[in-house]
């Protein structure tokens, strides 16, 4: 095993928010909003460096026809289907629409993973 390569910091994991923060500055949202857990991911450093202010539309781009995109998503409880807010061009409406569907899978996984409700629906 290659310990250089794979100790390396470009193969650490950052905390990636999937709406980068730059971004939802320039739409007017309070970092409050654009660090909520609803936005954070792990992702290899040198991947989330990449990304800068790059709305998710553009830099999910390249992925979203690969065969395990979905299923890479799924894992990461990220609404992806083509209605999902990650695919909006306008990034208000669009995030929020994304903080309440990452926010429902985030939540019936633990109610699935409880096997009970934990949750009450506002």
């Amino acid at each position: 095993m290659p310990l250089s390569e794979a100790a390396s910091p470009a193969n650490r994991k950052d905390k990636h928010h999937i709406f980068p923060r730059a971004l939802l500055q320039r739409n007017n949202f309070p970092p409050k909003q654009a660090n909520s857990l609803c936005n954070m991911c792990y992702i290899v450093a040198e991947e989330n460096q990449s990304i800068g202010s790059n709305k998710p539309l553009v830099y999910l781009a390249p992925y979203r026809r690969q065969k395990q995109f979905a299923r890479v998503m799924k894992s990461h409880l990220i609404p992806y289907k083509y209605d999902s807010g990650l695919w909006a061009r306008n990034i208000r409406r669009g995030y929020r629409r994304f903080l309440n569907e990452r926010l429902d899978l985030v939540r019936r996984a633990f109610e699935k993973e409880a096997g009970i409700r934990l949750f009450r629906e506002d």
